[in-house]
């Protein structure tokens, strides 16, 4: 196993409630620092991550109330095709993943190796997102009775004026790109006062990154991601859960109404024996095997306009 790549990915649960700073920003520098690798070493290897295309961009998505998230199920790659070419016209889809379902529960129903792709729609209500769903399943010829709810019920996200101005310039912008001068300048404040400002957006939680990540090129490390529901946890609490402890997680990533987990395994059968530990549990469950993430890059241009806000 790769030490290199393995602290890479460890690295990308950011922003956390360790590291929420810019300065804490998955970088080569603070992941060799962090672990006490070679700068050079982590740099080489992020590279190749890049080259190869297991690591494809560290996108800032803003932590909107008006998210909503589904599972479509019954897709093809034909159809995840005819979503990529349409994605300038989807307006409301930030991003998706497809990805195989190897095992699991929902509302008693067990379903086992199935592909199916994993949205993030943003609407102004949980009707229409649901609506913008199944605006996807007619797209790709699928039947909406394949959408899967995963949503609970959202506490609003509060922005001060300021944060909302600052917003319309971080929002789906790659963290590793952005341009604090020109910020500052657009802004009329000093860049130190916009990492600032930018610092108690990441510490609120009202942006997180988003690793565009693909899992199937990953090097040497087998990689999967447990998707937990919230309400289906004893207690609410993760901790519970016996995954969450295990030493082969990567990163948990909690939303509004689930769990993320990102873990590795060494084989399908180990993947099969965590699949049974939380069927003892008796919860609602997804295991999405080795999924990529695709971005939808015209989504900024869609939710900002051109104009200085």
């Amino acid at each position: 196993m790769d030490k290199y790549v393995l602290s890479i990915l460890s690295s990308l649960d950011f922003p956390s409630r360790i590291y929420y700073k810019f300065s804490d920003r998955p970088t080569a520098y603070v992941i060799s620092k962090r672990y006490g690798y070679p700068p050079v070493s982590i740099y080489k290897t992020w590279k190749n991550l890049e080259t190869t295309g297991t690591l494809n961009g560290l996108i800032l998505l803003p932590a909107f109330n008006r998210k909503f998230y589904y599972i479509i199920t019954g897709i093809s790659l034909s159809n995840i095709h005819i979503m990529e070419y349409n994605l300038g016209h989807l307006y409301f889809l930030e991003y998706f993943c497809p990805i195989k379902i190897y095992r699991g529960m929902h509302r008693g129903d067990k379903i086992s190796c199935s592909d199916a792709i994993f949205v993030s729609i943003l609407a102004d209500s949980q009707t229409r997102g649901y609506s913008s769903s199944i605006i996807l399943c007619s797209m790709m010829g699928v039947d909406f009775n394949n959408i899967m709810d995963i949503n609970d019920i959202a506490g609003d996200e509060l922005y001060i004026r300021e944060q909302t101005k600052l917003l319309s310039y971080l929002s789906y912008s790659d963290i590793s790109t952005l341009n604090f001068a020109m910020i500052s300048e657009k802004m009329n404040i000093s860049e130190r006062s916009a990492r600032r400002q930018l610092d108690v957006l990441l510490q609120q939680g009202k942006l997180e990154l988003l690793p565009v990540i693909d899992q199937t090129r990953i090097p040497g490390i087998n990689t999967a991601t447990a998707v937990i529901m919230k309400s289906s946890v004893k207690g609410n609490k993760i901790n519970e859960i016996s995954i969450a402890k295990a030493p082969l997680k990567i990163w948990v990533k909690e939303r509004h109404s689930f769990y993320s987990i990102f873990f590795m395994y060494s084989t399908l059968e180990h993947l099969d024996a965590i699949s049974e530990e939380l069927d003892k549990d008796e919860i609602d469950y997804f295991i999405f095997v080795r999924f990529r993430t695709i971005f939808n890059t015209g989504i900024r241009e869609n939710l900002y306009s051109k104009r200085e806000p």
